[in-house]
Order: structure tokens, then C-alpha cells, then sequence
């Protein structure tokens, strides 16, 4: 959902702290892989950590019914979503 200009930019961002690393696509000479170096996991999971904390504390007022209920509809949600890009995505160009 952005341009390979803004996930350039991105990546360059995390090139910089050390937290990936950039190395040539072997299977596509025109491509690159970008992969975590080991401080990147690290701070991946510091940071899942804290936001499945974050959840639970949004979440805890929930009854189970009611998180069960929220799941279906992010589901719903979800498939509609994916339904309305993959439309987006045969149309012709304009």
C-alpha cells in the first residue's frame, strides 16, 4: 500500500542503526533481500513484547464473548478487504 520509494526510504532508515541488512537478490539480479541483523530481532522483540501488552490492556475490559465476537468481525473485516483489492487488482488499468 506504499510506493517502492517509500519503502526504500524505510529501509534506509533501518540500514542506518544497524537493525537490517541489504543483500543481492540471487534469484532476481534486479531485486534485493532485506533481512534483520541481530540487534533488528532483538528490538522485533522487544517491541512484540510490549505491543501484545498493549493489546491485553485494550482488550481486557472485553468479555471472552465479546473478544470472540471482535475476532469475527476483524475476520469479516479482513476477508472483505482482501476481496475488494484482489477486485482492484483484475480491473484494467485506467
Amino acid at each position: 500500500m506504499v510506493t517502492s520509494a517509500a519503502v526504500t526510504k524505510r529501509v534506509d532508515r533501518l540500514e542506518v542503526p544497524g537493525l537490517v541488512v541489504r543483500e543481492p537478490d540471487p534469484r532476481d539480479r534486479r531485486g534485493v533481500l532485506v533481512g534483520l541483523t541481530p540487534e533488528g530481532l532483538r528490538l522485533v522483540d522487544h517491541v512484540v513484547e510490549e505491543h501484545l501488552a498493549n493489546e491485553e490492556r485494550l482488550l481486557a475490559r472485553l468479555t471472552r464473548r465479546e473478544r470472540e465476537q471482535l475476532a469475527r468481525l476483524l475476520r469479516k473485516l479482513g476477508d472483505s478487504l482482501r476481496s475488494a483489492e484482489e477486485h482492484r487488482a483484475a480491473e484494467p488499468p485506467r
